[in-house]
C-alpha cells in the first residue's frame, strides 16, 4: 500500500494544476497537494476575487516549522517552540471595470499559544535570481486571533504588480524574507531589538502554484458563471 501511494505521488508531481471553485477543495489532485483557488463574486460592487489557498512555504534554518514563544525563549536554556505553518498566496481582485488589483497574502498559523505580528511597511522581500523585490503592507490583520485551544492566525496583504509576479515565476531561484514586529517584548526600544525575520525559498510546488494562478486567473481569467 505504501509503495503504491508513493508511486502515485511521483507520477502526478509534474502535473499539478489549480482551479477556481466556490468550495475550498475540489478534485483528488488538488486535495492531495492542498493548493486551490477560491472564487467569490460581489453582486453589489460587480467585483470578482480569485484567491489561492493552501500554498505552504517552508522557513529555513533552526526555527523551521517553529517559532520561539515569548521573549524568555531568547535567553532560557530550554526554549519552547510553537508549531508554525506559513503560506504565500496570490489574490486577484477584479473591479467592475475589469481592473486587476493583485496582492500576495502572507498567512501564518501558530499552535500552542504562539504569537506573530507582521511588521508594517516593507516587510516582505523577495530575491528573484538575486534581484530584490520589496513589498509593503499596512500590517497584520486578524493578528493574534486566538481560539479556544490556544492557536493563533495572522494575515497580511501586500500589493504586487503583474510585472513583479512575472519576474518571480520566471526566475530559477526565489527566496523570501518576512519581517516580524517584536511588539510582544514591551517598551519601544525593547520592541525594536526584538524585531526579527524569517527566511525561506520557493519549492517546485510553490513555483507551479504561482505559475498556474498567473496563467489562469490573471492573464486568462475564467468567465463568470
Amino acid at each position: 500500500m505504501k509503495k503504491s501511494i508513493i508511486i502515485t505521488c511521483l507520477t502526478v508531481l509534474g502535473t499539478i494544476s489549480i482551479h477556481a471553485q466556490k468550495t475550498k477543495k475540489s478534485g483528488s489532485l488538488n486535495s492531495l497537494f492542498g493548493v486551490n483557488v477560491q472564487e467569490s463574486h460581489d453582486k453589489f460592487e460587480g467585483t470578482t476575487t480569485y484567491r489561492m489557498t493552501g500554498n505552504k512555504v517552508k522557513i529555513n534554518g533552526a526555527v523551521a516549522g517553529g517559532v520561539l514563544k515569548g521573549a524568555l525563549g531568547l535567553i532560557t536554556k530550554n526554549p519552547k517552540f510553537s508549531i508554525m505553518t506559513t503560506r504565500l498566496q496570490l489574490e486577484n481582485h477584479i473591479t467592475k471595470d475589469s481592473v486587476n488589483h493583485l496582492a500576495v497574502i502572507f498567512k501564518i498559523s501558530l499552535e500552542d499559544n504562539g504569537a506573530f505580528r507582521v511588521m508594517e511597511g516593507e516587510s516582505l522581500i523577495f530575491l528573484a535570481d538575486g534581484q530584490r523585490i520589496g513589498l509593503s503592507t499596512d500590517g497584520a490583520f486578524n493578528q493574534d486571533d486566538f481560539v479556544i485551544d490556544g492557536d493563533s492566525k495572522t494575515h497580511a496583504r501586500y500589493a504586487i504588480t503583474q510585472s513583479q509576479i512575472e519576474q518571480i515565476i520566471n526566475s530559477e531561484v526565489v527566496e523570501f524574507r518576512i519581517m516580524q514586529d517584536g511588539y510582544q517584548l514591551g517598551e519601544a526600544e525593547a520592541r525594536d531589538k526584538g524585531d526579527t525575520s524569517f527566511e525561506g525559498s520557493f519549492s517546485k510546488k510553490n513555483f507551479k502554484a504561482w505559475q498556474d494562478f498567473y496563467e489562469n486567473y490573471i492573464i486568462n481569467t475564467p468567465n463568470k458563471s
